[in-house]
């Protein structure tokens, strides 16, 4: 029993020593980022400390659309999607993901712009009126 419990100790610790050696390929998507060049441009440095952070490797995988995203996510190709909100609750409909964490980016938030004369003050008085996106599956352009 002492020998069993030795050899397993020795197997952990090689375990927890020599984990980037067990350390993974994954594929990561971010389903506003249109080809390869402004992946690697916008979320490099992202990239570059998610793998110092963790020991594996990731891989950009770049794609055109939420329903390319969640075909990849469905059928293996993809392992990871950075997605808004609102592309995040259609793929998750498609492929049951989940999220793992939220980001927050100090360059980027959001707002809702009314004219003065409209007489909106708060959100209560929102209540009725349209409201217009700029792109189906976004959150970031409602003008």
């Amino acid at each position: 029993m002492q020998k069993i419990i030795s050899a397993l100790s020795s197997v952990l610790l090689s375990l927890i020593f020599f984990s980037p050696v067990l350390a993974k390929d994954y594929k990561i998507a971010v389903t506003d980022i249109q080809g390869m060049d402004a992946l690697i441009s916008e979320w490099g440095p992202f990239k570059s400390a998610l793998e110092k952070a963790t020991g594996h490797s990731f891989e950009f995988f770049p794609v055109t659309s939420q329903t390319a995203t969640a075909e990849a996510l469905r059928s293996e190709k993809l392992d990871f999607a950075v997605t808004g909100p609102a592309e995040y609750v259609a793929i998750n409909k498609l492929t049951n993901a989940q999220a793992m964490i939220g980001l927050a980016r100090p360059d980027y938030y959001c707002g809702i712009v009314v004219k003065n004369s409209d007489g909106i003050n708060r959100v209560d008085d929102l209540k009725g009126k349209a409201v217009s996106f700029a792109n189906p599956g976004s959150t970031s352009g409602h003008f």
